[in-house]
């Protein structure tokens, strides 16, 4: 198993979730933890419940900033055993505030 092969599978799954908690929400500070914990956690379900990611056990993380002209710099990575486990980041942004998720995918 690569993690390579499934990299655009668990893109599609994260992009899903995104779309499904944040499109079209202005920034609420409020709200914010909320749509956090609820794009990890369905990415998550939605990784384990689908079947296609067996073996796999998978970790996520997301921030999200409002938009208030400073800037933001991060950048992850895993690599416990570079022939099957990595990561990927997504970076997903409106008007009004960015939001960043990273998924690592590591063999059982």
């Amino acid at each position: 198993m690569k993690f390579e092969n499934y990299k655009e599978g668990f893109e599609k799954i994260i992009h899903k979730m995104i779309e499904k908690h944040l499109e079209g929400q202005t920034y609420d500070a409020k709200q914010a933890q909320d749509w956090v914990n609820a794009v990890v956690r369905d990415v998550v379900t939605e990784v384990h419940s689908s079947g296609e990611f067996k073996g796999y056990k998978v970790m996520c993380t997301a921030t999200i900033v409002q938009k208030a002209g400073c800037c933001m710099h991060f950048s992850a990575k895993c690599c416990y055993n570079p022939m099957c486990d990595g990561n990927t980041m997504v970076r997903w942004e409106n008007e009004h505030f960015n939001f960043f998720i990273c998924l690592y995918a590591v063999i059982n």
